[in-house]
């Protein structure tokens, strides 16, 4: 069992992951909402893994990225989290949702450290592989992600 840390401030995408993540029976701390996060409650968790979530801005989907730091959410929280000295041998998985690693330019990727990048819906099949392969086995189950494809919501 690891001690994940769940960051992003959408609730749905925090329940879909965590769920989909639970059946490796590995903890979780799940942080909503990242202007109320803090660094001392991730820091003494003292997580295993850190799992940020990236994506577009409602102004920025369907554009080309010009600014990283203003059109990507998240971003800032990755940023603080990969420079933080506590948490520096703390593999960071990134899983970005509307945004590719190929749109992050080189001068951002100086600032931020990450162990894995993944992408939505594609890197759903790659989330457990990854995970066990930072910090042990994790069996995720596939229901979450068909209600969500099937256009259901997670509560039914």
């Amino acid at each position: 069992m690891a001690k994940i840390a769940i960051l992003n401030d959408t609730p749905e995408v925090v329940v879909l992951l965590s769920n989909f993540l639970t059946k490796g029976h590995h903890q979780f701390l799940k942080r909503i909402g990242t202007t109320q996060f803090t660094m001392d409650s991730l820091v003494a968790f003292a997580p295993e893994l850190i799992l940020v979530s990236l994506y577009r801005t409602p102004e920025a989907v369907g554009r080309p990225v010009t600014d990283y730091a203003a059109q990507i959410e998240g971003f800032g929280m990755l940023e603080r989290v990969s420079q933080c000295p506590e948490l520096a041998r703390v593999p960071i998985l990134v899983f970005a949702f509307s945004t590719k690693l190929s749109e992050m330019p080189e001068e951002v990727r100086k600032r931020v450290r990450f162990s894995a990048f993944l992408t939505f819906p594609e890197g759903l099949q790659e989330l457990n592989p990854t995970i066990s392969s930072l910090v042990g086995p994790a069996q995720g189950d596939m229901s979450d992600v068909e209600k969500v494809r099937r256009g259901g919501g997670l509560a039914d």
